[in-house]
């Protein structure tokens, strides 16, 4: 399987967040700095496949994780018809609780949070 990185976040003290695609899915995957290992985040909202993970950050108060499914994919041709609106996620890293943080975005580009 190879992985495409789409975008990467180093806040994190002890893993780099990467949003990668597939030639099937996209996904947020947590990289350790340390060894080699990786683990899956999260690589659906119930049940239903993101459509093109764009952006993502980390809260630097909680650890929360947020990142945005954008259109782009359908746009450029390279994805299907998408089965969500675009959205912000957040993810908590601890108890794996997935929650739409925003919506009514067109494009939503670029993750920044205070």
């Amino acid at each position: 399987m190879t992985l495409h990185p789409l975008s990467i976040s180093s806040t994190h003290v002890r893993h780099i967040i990467l949003l990668v695609s597939t030639s099937e899915t996209f996904s947020s995957r947590s990289t350790s700095v340390y060894t080699d290992d990786a683990s899956v985040l999260v690589n659906n909202y119930y049940g239903r496949q993101f459509n093109s993970l764009n952006d993502v950050t980390v809260n630097p108060r909680n650890g929360d994780l947020y990142f945005t499914d954008t259109q782009y994919g359908y746009l450029q041709a390279f994805r299907p018809l998408p089965g969500l609106p675009s959205q912000v996620y957040r993810l908590n890293p601890a108890t794996g609780s997935l929650t739409v943080a925003a919506d009514g975005f067109d494009k939503a580009n670029g993750m920044a949070v205070f």
